[in-house]
């Protein structure tokens, strides 16, 4: 998951790259990297539980 987190910090302009930049400041790059992976995994299992399609906002 960790090669997910850094993928996303690589894209384009989304909400989950935003959400580590701010993060990255204030806990520092290697503890915003695991918790844009557990984000992610976060954000997929309820995706699965809900049966919904991820829309980036």
């Amino acid at each position: 998951m960790n090669q997910v987190a850094h993928a996303a910090t690589r894209a384009q302009k989304n909400v989950l790259r935003e959400w580590y930049e701010a993060k990255k400041h204030v806990i520092g790059a290697s503890k915003a990297i695991i918790a844009l992976a557990r984000k992610i995994i976060t954000i997929i299992w309820h995706l699965i539980v809900n049966d919904e399609e991820y829309v980036d906002r």
